[in-house]
């Protein structure tokens, strides 16, 4: 960053409107999907239960997930170097970066739960073990997040020094640390996703319930196979994270892995 550079001429390059785009579309296919979703359960099971609530305040974390990228790419330099961006433009940047990773870890949390309680809606009463493994699949999910949230928003104490390296009251905890916090958040979040993808299909299947039905079900189920492959990307993103000086030309594959 330099302090020669004008913030008022800032451009967006051909690839940060790619990543811009890719995050808009992305967004818009996980709403029609939630569309679908409601559309389901309303008109076809003419029911609405919480993890469908939790599904729909999860799709609206998603879209503060997505806004916050957007204003980091528009206004922030998301996808650029540090060098070719003006103080006000890396300080503005590296704040929606933190921001938009806070929204993902809530984002993600709900959606989860969502998950959790649809699986013991199915589970019923029919296997107490797997019931006992799902809740405990539930406690997981929202200690790592909790944690995790917490660890990301006092890396730096006040949180601002992050953003604002120049401030010189405050400290920031090793990055070492953090990374170290990241990659096990990740890794649990994977195991997890495989768990509520894989678990209950079989069962789904077997099931006395409409095709339609059934199919909707296995394919909410089934999304945790592609959220696993979104963590995976994030853990390769994360390669480096420690020692990695340039953080907003290396957001883009964090934001893909985010999203």
């Amino acid at each position: 960053m330099s302090a020669a550079i004008n913030p008022a001429d800032y451009r967006l390059n051909d690839e940060q409107k790619q990543i811009r785009a890719s995050v808009v579309a992305m967004f818009a296919v996980a709403a029609v999907f939630v569309a679908l979703r409601c559309f389901v359960r309303i008109r076809l099971q003419a029911q609405f239960s919480t993890d469908d609530w939790l599904l729909l305040v999860a799709l609206a974390g998603y879209l503060a997930t997505t806004i916050i990228i957007v204003l980091c790419i528009d206004e922030g330099g998301f996808g650029r170097k540090t060098d070719e961006l003006s103080v006000e433009t890396f300080y503005t940047g590296a704040k929606f970066l933190v921001l938009s990773q806070l929204a993902y870890i809530q984002t993600i949390m709900l959606t989860k739960l969502s998950i959790a309680l649809l699986q013991l809606r199915i589970i019923g009463l029919i296997s107490l073990a797997l019931r006992r493994v799902t809740f405990v699949s539930m406690a997981v999910n929202v200690i790592i997040a909790t944690y995790e949230f917490f660890a990301l928003l006092f890396q730096c104490i006040p949180p601002a020094k992050y953003w604002t390296p120049t401030m010189t009251r405050g400290h920031c905890a090793d990055r070492t640390g953090v990374a170290i916090g990241v990659y096990v958040y990740s890794a649990v979040n994977v195991v997890l996703d495989w768990y509520y993808a894989l678990a209950l299909a079989p069962m789904v299947w077997k099931l006395q319930m409409r095709k339609t039905v059934k199919i909707s079900t296995v394919f909410v189920l089934g999304m945790g196979v592609s959220a696993s492959v979104a963590n995976i990307t994030r853990f390769q993103s994360l390669i480096g994270y420690a020692t990695q000086k340039d953080v907003l030309s290396s957001g883009p594959r964090l934001a893909m892995g985010t999203l």
